[in-house]
């Protein structure tokens, strides 16, 4: 026959004041655990239950109704609801006061109507109600005992973030765009009809057409700013200035000043002249140069017009205006106002002569580059005493004449023993020059001629 042994058992609160045998063993009745004695201990040691052990053990469930366990720490599903699914709790007088359960929608299983019904055992409540629904794809539910009779739920989420608690107050409407107005700070925009179209454009082509932009290339010569000038020593400043060449944009941001007489370096205050010494009397072209790789924007001066010697990675150039320097090297100062050069200084008297005479046109060498341009002079034309005729000023490559007023081919008509004087001539040049005729029979008359600037088209010198 079998035989029943039983120890001696009593509520938690009897055991408080009870000290049991060395070696003896009692339970409580009411909170349900084995209780050690030594004989000393008042009280005695309780023993865990299983379900108060810590434990990450992690038990994962599948597509169908399951129960949960008292010694359950994490449940996770393993595939996903094709139906409402039920998960029943243990009674809450099993697990001890103050542990979780909690229930991880990692797949997620949940999916539209397929929820989880977490449903009570016995007369248990849960969150005060009979069972309790997780709804929420990939939520996780915290469940804990109060060790008799009820469970509590807490929904655990992320700590809270301003960002996105700003950003769920938003109302979203079909056809808004997110923007900022600061940290933390999401608002609302129209997305207009136009934007979306752009955002349909096939590709940059579209877009340029569609909002009448012309591409990069078609700005090649495109020039704002970049004007020179220089102080009659060896220095060339070039303002601050944005332009176009070669599928380049090359933008300065602020003026940077160079010097003739020094080789090239990179940045202001350094020299620019691209290879070789300076020479005297000679003309400088300047060129915006850029390196597309690096984006550095810099300019250089040389001795040739469609050659400039360009530093290792520099591919992009925009010529400006030249620069000429006189018998000491030193730069002749002036000013630039886009296309036109003026000598700030004294015009510079490029053509002398007092005893003229009538024949075949001189050619003046004057104070400008030797590719072709527009001169810019001062004319002071004196005729005999018992001359009068026509004075022609015009470029070489005009077919030489004698210069007539009522054939067009004048300057100016100078009666006997009289002079005349003439500012801002502009004559087309070539190879520096231009060509000066009195008319036939002409004799003892007098000329000078000052160059007081020139024209120069930027950019389109190759």
């Amino acid at each position: 026959m079998s035989i029943q042994v039983q120890s001696r058992r009593g509520s938690a609160a009897s055991h408080a004041s009870f000290t049991g045998a060395p070696g003896e063993i009692t339970s409580t009745t009411d909170t349900k655990r084995l209780v050690l004695h030594d004989g000393s201990t008042v009280g005695g040691i309780p023993v865990a239950r299983l379900d108060e052990v810590d434990s990450d053990t992690l038990r994962a469930i599948g597509n169908a109704n399951f129960s949960f366990t008292a010694t359950d720490r994490l449940v996770v599903p393993n595939a996903a609801f094709t139906a409402v699914r039920t998960g029943t709790l243990p009674a809450a007088a099993d697990v001890a006061a103050g542990r979780t359960i909690v229930f991880f929608d990692s797949l997620p299983a949940i999916n539209g109507a397929n929820t989880l019904t977490v449903a009570r055992s016995g007369s248990d409540t849960i969150n005060g109600a009979t069972s309790y629904a997780c709804n929420i794809p990939r939520g996780r539910w915290a469940f804990t005992s109060d060790g008799v009779s009820a469970w509590a739920v807490e929904v655990e989420r992320q700590p809270r973030d301003a960002m996105l608690t700003a950003l769920a107050a938003l109302a979203a409407a079909n056809n808004k765009v997110l923007g900022f107005t600061g940290d933390d700070a999401p608002a609302l925009y129209d997305w207009t009809a136009w934007g979306r179209a752009r955002l349909n454009d096939a590709d940059a082509a579209a877009s340029r057409a569609a909002l009448a932009v012309a591409a990069l290339a078609d700005l090649d010569g495109f020039i704002d700013g970049l004007e020179i000038s220089t102080d009659g020593g060896n220095a060339i400043t070039v303002s601050a200035g944005v332009c176009v060449a070669d599928g380049m944009v090359m933008r300065m941001a602020s003026a940077m000043t160079k010097s003739i007489n020094a080789s090239w370096a990179a940045g202001t205050g350094v020299g620019c002249l691209d290879a070789g010494a300076e020479a005297a009397d000679a003309a400088y072209y300047i060129s915006i140069i850029g390196n597309p790789t690096t984006g550095a924007v810099d300019f250089i001066a040389s001795a040739s017009a469609s050659s400039p010697d360009l530093p290792d990675g520099f591919t992009a150039r925009f010529d400006l205006p030249p620069v000429l320097n006189d018998s000491s090297s030193n730069l002749r100062p002036i000013v630039n106002f886009g296309d036109e050069v003026r000598y700030s200084g004294a015009p510079v008297l490029s053509y002398t002569n007092t005893s003229f005479g009538a024949g075949a046109r001189t050619l003046v060498a004057l104070a400008v580059p030797a590719l072709r341009c527009e001169a810019i002079l001062n004319c002071h034309f004196y005729a005999g005493p018992s001359t009068a005729g026509a004075v022609w000023v015009t470029s070489p490559d005009d077919t030489d004449a004698n210069p007539s007023v009522t054939s067009g081919r004048a300057t100016a008509f100078l009666p006997g023993n009289a002079s005349l004087q003439f500012s801002g001539v502009r004559v087309s040049t070539a190879n520096g020059q231009v060509g000066v005729r009195f008319a036939d029979g002409m004799s003892g008359g007098q000329v000078y001629i000052a160059t007081v600037g020139f024209t120069y088209p930027r950019g389109r010198h190759r």
